[in-house]
């Protein structure tokens, strides 16, 4: 019972810090601090802070080996990550696989997480978890 309430107070707390930077953002009052980084590195730490939600799932990674240095806000992309890998593990049936790729593309770098989940019709996707940076 300690760990479920441990696991749903970091979830909670995820959530809030998310709508919170999502406030400061489309206030101007969040900085965008992009660097150059390396991708690798941000996908390894969005995968770590998901260990634990992703036990009992097969995660394939596929992160092209001439991948540049990006420039990008390391902290908030995670984020994004994240966000993404969490709605995979809500909305998919539990030990469904997942995936998590990059590659380069002309004019950038191109994130994808992907799952095996049921598809929602054409008409209702907003948006894609398909990601460019640039």
């Amino acid at each position: 019972m300690t760990e479920t309430i441990l696991q749903e107070a970091q979830r909670l707390n995820r959530l809030v810090r998310n709508l919170l930077d999502m406030t400061r953002l489309e206030a101007g009052a969040l900085r965008v601090n992009k660097e150059w980084q390396p991708l690798e590195e941000v996908v390894g730490s969005a995968l770590n802070r998901m260990e634990d939600a992703l036990s009992g799932r097969h995660v394939r990674t596929e992160l092209a080996s001439d991948l540049p240095l990006v420039p990008l806000d390391a902290v908030l992309i995670e984020q994004v990550l994240v966000n993404l890998l969490e709605n995979a593990v809500k909305y998919t049936p539990p030990g469904s696989p997942l995936e998590v790729g990059a590659s380069t593309r002309p004019g950038g770098v191109e994130v994808v997480v992907a799952d095996h989940g049921p598809a929602f019709r054409q008409a209702r996707r907003s948006a894609s978890s398909t990601s460019s940076i640039a």
